[in-house]
Formats: C-alpha cells, sequence, structure tokens
C-alpha cells in the first residue's frame, strides 16, 4: 500500500521554518518602512524650506518683511499663497500638521538667510 501525504513531523517542520524566516524577516520590514516615513518627513521639511526661500525671494523689501532679523512663516501662509500645495500629515502617524503653528523661522545674518521649520502636529 502507497503512503500518501505527509507525516506530521515534516509538516512540523515546514511549519518551524515558516515561523522562523517570519521572525527574521518582521523586523527588517518594519525598520525599512519606519526609515521611509522618516525619509518622506525629510522631504516634507525639505519643501517646505524650500518654499520658504522662494516666499522670501518674492518678499523681501515688501511690507517690510525681513527688515527685522527675524521672520515667522505660517505654513498656512506658504499654503494660502501657493507656495505649498497639498495636505500635509505627519508620516509617521498620520496626524495632520496644525498649519498654522507650524512654521518656517527665517534668520538674517549678513546678506544671508538660514531657515529653520517647526512642525506642530493638531
Amino acid at each position: 500500500m502507497k503512503k500518501r501525504g505527509f507525516t506530521l513531523v515534516e509538516l512540523m517542520a515546514v511549519l518551524a521554518v515558516i515561523a522562523l524566516l517570519a521572525v527574521i524577516i518582521f523586523p527588517v520590514i518594519t525598520n525599512n518602512i519606519k526609515d521611509a516615513k522618516e525619509d518622506t518627513r525629510a522631504m516634507q521639511m525639505a519643501s517646505i524650506k524650500e518654499a520658504a526661500i522662494q516666499y522670501v525671494a518674492d518678499n523681501v523689501g515688501v511690507d517690510s518683511f525681513l527688515e527685522s532679523n527675524n521672520e515667522i512663516i505660517p505654513l498656512q501662509t506658504l499654503i494660502e499663497n501657493g507656495y505649498l500645495n497639498g495636505e500635509y500629515k505627519d508620516p509617521l502617524y498620520g496626524n495632520e500638521y496644525d498649519l498654522n503653528q507650524s512654521k518656517v523661522i527665517v534668520t538674517k545674518n549678513n546678506n544671508s538667510y538660514e531657515y529653520e521649520v517647526e512642525l506642530v502636529i493638531k
């Protein structure tokens, strides 16, 4: 009589190998996803900084903009004036940014400007 199918030991061995692979692969995938979300946040901040640079270039000397050494540009201002578009959310947790509290701080040093992006979650 021919034997058909797999023995219990063979099935358990296959399940053990699959479980071992899952234990090894799961942290790698999770870290890759987290790294991708952190990279997305960095790209968002770079995009916001570039929008602020363009906004400053267009508005220096207009209505005493940047006559002092510091200027705060809310994210909402950049969106309303067409320098940014789209919805801005924290990629790590999916929460929306507070567009009025999130800002770019522009500091004037001699003939150059420094930009610091601060994002506040609602």
